[in-house]
């Protein structure tokens, strides 16, 4: 484990600013992001609702985790809280039991935070390096400097500076992209996948659509600024995901079998996700096509295709994240890009039918739960069609 952790935490030795001297990060070099709340209150209200705030709290995500490391006898925590509290990781105040309430340090508690962000120069990471974590995190740097995006922002509170870094895709790379620990496998892409799309070649960022822009103040004493952007990270866990795809559906029967064969046709459209459809960690996020036929209000007959990475283990079978050693059928949808999937029902029925098409998505899936012991979340529909056939 402590190889794998020296991979995660490799330091990377860049630049400083403001004369300051680069150090190696202690807890006590960081404030957490109730101290940040003070000044900048409807921000900290933004981010305290979001799943950075929560992402070492979250029930689900501790769930799984306690159960990878109970299967690799611990060897795989760090690795999983590397970017779902961050600065801990940095600051090397990880203990050993993390979940052990009365053991975790407040940089713990505090998921993605402020400080993690607004520290980050750029230049304590090496962008285009896939490593075992994510980019690789800053050991070595400073904290005194906060970094924003406005360069007339002057605060007798601490020093500030504006970042192009701060603003750019390459942010969320530091923990959107990622690499089985092992096998370098990229297990999550959602970065890279984002760098190849027609998004990227136009300049809209992860930021313009996942931190969505408003006009107000950074803080309280601060100028009106007409374009800020909320700190609430939309993603797949809100009604975002409805923006993601369209369906089109169209059935008739087979030309082939007139004595019940109906034949229905299911084209997805990846229109408003600026990385595949769908992203994240395989085996962890579920989506599926679901098609089902109606007379009336009697169900005929209904299929369910899953859409996505699959992952393999040494015998090829489908395997969790941490088990997999190489990559299966992959049906995910690119940026701008179209799916068609093909479905024949058999049917007794004759008159009237009515095809339905539905895509749904979950955060943890069915096999997730299954390993660790949990219930699936409820499924979310993300765009939903019906086509009536004579």
């Amino acid at each position: 484990m402590k190889a794998i952790a020296a991979g995660i935490l490799l330091v990377v030795t860049g630049g400083t600013t403001l004369a300051q001297t680069a150090h190696k990060l202690t807890v006590s070099d960081f404030k957490t992001s109730a101290h940040c709340r003070t000044c900048h209150s409807q921000i900290y209200e933004q981010w305290s609702g979001s799943t950075h705030s929560n992402a070492f709290h979250d029930p689900l995500y501790q769930a799984v985790v306690r159960k990878v490391a109970e299967k690799s006898q611990g060897n795989l925590t760090s690795f999983c809280i590397s970017c779902h509290a961050p600065l801990a990781t940095i600051t090397n105040s990880v203990p050993e039991k993390p979940f052990d309430e009365k053991k975790a340090s407040s940089l713990l508690s505090d998921g993605v935070s402020c400080e993690f962000c607004h520290t980050t120069s750029g230049t304590e990471v090496r962008v285009q390096k896939l490593s075992l974590g994510a980019y690789l995190f800053p050991r070595v740097g400073q904290t005194e400097i906060l970094y924003g995006r406005h360069s007339d922002a002057h605060t007798e509170a601490h020093p500030t500076q504006s970042s192009k870094f701060l603003l750019s895709p390459q942010l969320c790379g530091i923990c959107h992209r990622f690499g089985h620990p092992v096998s370098g496998m990229a297990i999550q892409d959602t970065y890279v996948e984002w760098k190849q799309s027609p998004y990227a070649e136009q300049g809209t960022r992860c930021q313009d659509c996942h931190m969505p822009a408003y006009s107000g103040k950074v803080a309280a004493e601060g100028k009106e600024r007409p374009e800020l952007h909320a700190h609430v990270f939309l993603g797949g866990h809100t009604e975002m995901i409805r923006k993601a795809a369209t369906l089109q559906v169209h059935s008739g029967w087979s030309q082939k079998d007139r004595g019940g064969a109906l034949e229905v046709s299911v084209v997805i459209t990846n229109v408003g996700a600026g990385h595949l459809i769908p992203t994240g960690i395989p085996g962890i996020r579920e989506m599926w096509l679901e098609v089902s036929a109606f007379s009336s209000q009697q169900q005929l007959a209904t299929e369910k295709r899953a859409l996505g990475l699959e992952l393999l283990d040494a015998a090829g079978k489908s395997a969790m994240p941490w088990d997999a050693v190489r990559f299966g059928r992959d049906t995910r949808i690119s940026p701008k890009k179209t799916r068609q999937e093909v479905f024949h029902f058999k049917l007794d029925k004759t008159g009237e039918i009515r095809v339905e098409a539905k895509l749904l998505e979950r955060l943890i899936s069915e096999s997730a739960a299954t390993y660790a012991g949990i219930t699936p979340t409820p499924a979310m529909p993300m765009v939903e069609a019906t086509v009536t056939v004579p």
